[in-house]
């Protein structure tokens, strides 16, 4: 991976961070050893939550918070979960030529549009709501959480907002209320998270592999499968002529899953 960082920052003259933001664990031994790795490598972020999954508002919360706090600077911020595979040469490309066309002058959020999404009511589901938590019977648009992009130039209004709006457990729909509050809309982008990847397939079949690696992010893509995933990508990429003869189906990607027959 840091090879990889080095050739592209070189190819794009882009210079990027990537940072994992956690709560705290209730083992003792996990949150020192979590610790000791942020010390070595400086990518880790800890905030002062326990890590669940009803708590990762907070830790989006916290991902708006600290870089302001250290007065980071970014002109384009994706976030997105630990399995997700993302394709850091197509992202860049996106953003480079998005960045020249706007002068970095337009603000971007930009995801999987979920639209007239309601919340919740059933307790036994983990995206449970209670009236109380969130009254209102549906969310306002919002990008998925598996990934988005947002310009940088918004984290102080993000921040800001987040400190007086009403906050609920669930993050995604969270993040795009509190843009609604700042006036910004997300849109809807195809090649970010276009399927749910299929976890128990044993490989994706060449012509899938051909469209995957036009693609941004792919979520579901866990241990050895983002290395993978990596190489095969970058290999498709740079060396057009093994997608000679297959169907092109980049458009059809969204919610397909391909099994291997």
């Amino acid at each position: 991976m840091y090879i990889q960082h080095a050739i592209l920052s070189y190819i794009f003259n882009r210079v990027w961070k990537t940072v994992f933001i956690v709560g705290k664990s209730l083992d003792p031994t996990t949150d020192r050893l979590v610790v000791q790795e942020a010390a070595i490598y400086k990518d880790i972020v800890i905030g002062t939550f326990e890590d669940t999954f009803r708590n990762l508002y907070k830790k989006m919360i916290w991902g708006l918070t600290w870089p302001m706090e250290e007065n980071c600077s970014a002109s384009y911020i994706l976030k997105t979960d630990e399995d997700c595979f993302v394709n850091i040469g197509n992202i860049l490309n996106w953003l480079d030529r998005y960045h020249i066309i706007t002068n970095g002058t337009q603000p971007i959020y930009a995801g999987r549009r979920q639209d007239n999404m309601p919340a919740v009511r059933d307790k036994e589901n983990r995206y449970y709501l209670s009236e109380e938590e969130f009254p209102e019977e549906e969310f306002y648009p919002y990008a998925s959480g598996g990934g988005y992009v947002f310009s940088g130039t918004l984290l102080p209004l993000l921040s800001n907002v987040s400190k007086t709006a009403p906050l609920f457990p669930n993050e995604d729909a969270l993040f795009g209320s509190l843009m609604r509050r700042i006036g910004v809309e997300p849109t809807d982008n195809t090649k970010i998270i276009p399927l749910v990847y299929c976890e128990r397939a044993h490989k994706i079949r060449e012509e899938r592999m051909c469209s995957i690696s036009k693609q941004f992010i792919l979520h579901g893509v866990k241990g050895k499968e983002q290395l993978k995933m990596h190489f095969d990508s970058a290999l498709f990429s740079s060396v057009s002529s093994l997608c000679l003869g297959l169907p092109d189906s980049d458009d059809e990607m969204r919610d397909r899953c391909e099994y291997d027959k």
